[in-house]
């Protein structure tokens, strides 16, 4: 078997699970009409098309409402013209390749990449039964990434332009800007795309429609920002852990203000550090964490976002420790597998009600933030 997997290469292996489970995913939820959030994406676009609100229930159509921008529409497009089966299959495919594409990007070694795939399979496979963009929202900020690393800004502008539209969360790029070399090209670029994505969609619909598109979203976000704290599937994030285990009352302003400020204190202590290997890492980790973990709208489906972050802090990090070993297994028993029928189901309903699946990840944000902020000297990232 050995020879075999080293024949066929382990990266091969891995690229044809991540073309499976895509397909089997969609395949099934599909098949069993549990493509709600497949239906509300391709509703975005009709509603687009027909000058209809985009922000309105339409139980006729799909549960829930949709939280997407008004780019969304035509962004989903090429999907949503299609059969509910093609459209949900291409769609969990676009969303699976493009997170491998951009994985496969870092500058690792091949053994290091293909850990961090193998490690983000099971949370993917999360995200991929419910149909969400989050695999792609989390190659995007892998691109942002690179693209800033290698001194692309008008690429990493795009990039962020995309998430931002979309669902907000590409604006977590800006924090890349660090590794930039022409910081005014960066922002104007993302400045550029935002506007330009943004008008785009006047191609299906009109200028008064797109309007009050943008207005409602907003209106729509303040709305969603306030049920979360209440919902039972929602707010699976430092809020979350902190409201429903420590202070039920505690500001979520303050607890985002927090994040901020050891995030703040991650770049400040490392000005020195922008070259070195280790910290970018580190960096790049750290984003994908906190962009889960402090937000309100974070779910199950989200935390491939925050996972990927983990497989990274741990793949590239020189030396591993005892903790280091936990935290990776806490996280994937936890963070990953708790949701599954590994878990009976009273543990299931405890870890969620009181959004346990957060904490793993935390503890890795904390390790990644207090190993930043003692890196002393420049480091190269190491198998």
């Amino acid at each position: 078997m050995q020879k075999f997997l080293q024949k066929i290469g382990y990266t091969r292996l891995l690229l044809v699970l991540w073309i499976i489970l895509p397909v089997v995913s969609a395949v099934k939820q599909v098949s069993t009409n549990s493509h709600n959030n497949y239906l509300i994406f391709k509703h975005v676009f009709i509603n687009t098309l027909n000058n209809h609100p985009l922000y309105q229930r339409q139980p006729e159509y799909f549960l829930d409402n949709n939280h997407y921008g008004p780019f969304f529409g035509l962004f989903f497009a090429p999907f949503a013209l299609l059969p509910d089966m093609a459209g949900a299959v291409l769609w969990a495919l676009f969303n699976s390749l493009m997170l491998f594409w951009a994985i496969w990007k870092l500058p690792l070694t091949v053994k290091q990449r293909n850990l961090i795939l193998l490690i983000s399979t099971h949370e993917l496979i999360t995200s991929l039964l419910n149909l969400q963009i989050n695999p792609f929202t989390t190659a995007l900020v892998i691109f942002t990434y690179i693209f800033a690393i290698k001194h692309k800004e008008i690429l990493a502008g795009l990039m962020i332009a995309i998430g931002f539209l979309i669902k907000l969360y590409g604006i977590v790029g800006f924090a890349f800007i660090l590794f930039a070399r022409r910081y005014v090209v960066f922002v104007v670029s993302f400045a550029a795309f935002t506007v330009l994505l943004a008008l785009l969609p006047l191609f299906i619909s009109s200028w008064t429609f797109q309007l009050e598109g943008y207005h409602d979203w907003a209106a729509a976000l303040s709305r969603k920002n306030g049920l979360n704290l209440t919902s039972t599937m929602q707010n699976v994030s430092v809020m979350g852990l902190i409201q429903r285990n420590i202070y039920p009352d505690a500001p979520t302003a303050y607890i985002l203000g927090v994040g901020l400020i050891l995030m703040s204190a991650m770049v400040l202590l490392n000005f020195k550090q922008l070259s070195n290997d280790r910290y970018r890492m580190l960096l790049l980790a750290a984003v994908l964490l906190f962009a889960v973990l402090f937000s309100t709208g974070s779910e199950s489906a989200t935390y491939i976002i925050a996972f990927v972050g983990v497989a990274i802090w741990y793949v590239t990090k020189p030396q591993k420790n005892a903790w280091d070993h936990f935290l990776l297994i806490f996280a994937l028993v936890l963070t990953s597998l708790s949701p599954t029928d590994l878990f009976p189901a009273e543990a299931r309903t405890f870890i969620r009600e009181h959004r346990l699946k957060a904490l793993p990840c935390l503890l890795v944000w904390l390790e990644v933030l207090r190993e930043s902020y003692f890196l002393k000297r420049p480091a190269t990232v190491n198998e």
